[in-house]
C-alpha cells in the first residue's frame, strides 16, 4: 500500500511524466485492484526509460503490455472480460487497434 502510494503521488506531482488515465484502465482496476497503479508505473517507467518521451501510443502500448503481463502472472486476479478481450487482441496482433478504440490513442498523440 506503501508503495502504491508512492507511485500515485509521484507521477501525480511530476512536472515532467505524465500519465493520462482513460475509463477502460478504471475498469480494470475496479475488477482487479492494483492494475490502476501498475499503469502509472509503467507510463513513468517509459517516459523515464525513454528521455522524456512524448510519445503517447509507445507510452500507453508499453503500460497496456505490463498490465497484460502482470494480469497473466497474478494468479490471485478475478477473471476479467475485457482484459481478456484485451489479451485476444494482442495475441491477433491488434493491439494498436484496440488502443485506438478503447483509449482514443491514437498518431502517437
Amino acid at each position: 500500500k506503501e508503495v502504491s502510494a508512492f507511485v500515485v503521488e509521484w507521477v501525480e506531482g511530476s512536472p515532467t511524466v505524465n500519465c493520462e488515465i482513460t475509463p477502460i484502465i478504471l475498469d480494470f482496476d475496479k475488477k482487479n485492484a492494483g492494475m490502476l497503479v501498475m499503469y502509472m508505473a509503467a507510463t513513468a517507467q517509459y517516459v523515464l526509460e525513454n528521455s522524456y518521451s512524448k510519445d503517447m501510443r509507445a507510452k500507453h502500448q508499453f503500460a497496456i503490455e505490463t498490465l497484460i503481463s502482470f494480469y497473466e502472472k497474478n494468479k490471485k486476479f478475478k477473471k476479467d472480460k475485457k482484459m481478456e478481450k484485451l489479451i485476444k487482441a494482442k495475441e491477433d496482433g491488434k493491439l494498436v487497434a484496440w488502443m485506438e478504440e478503447n483509449m482514443k490513442v491514437n498518431d502517437g498523440h
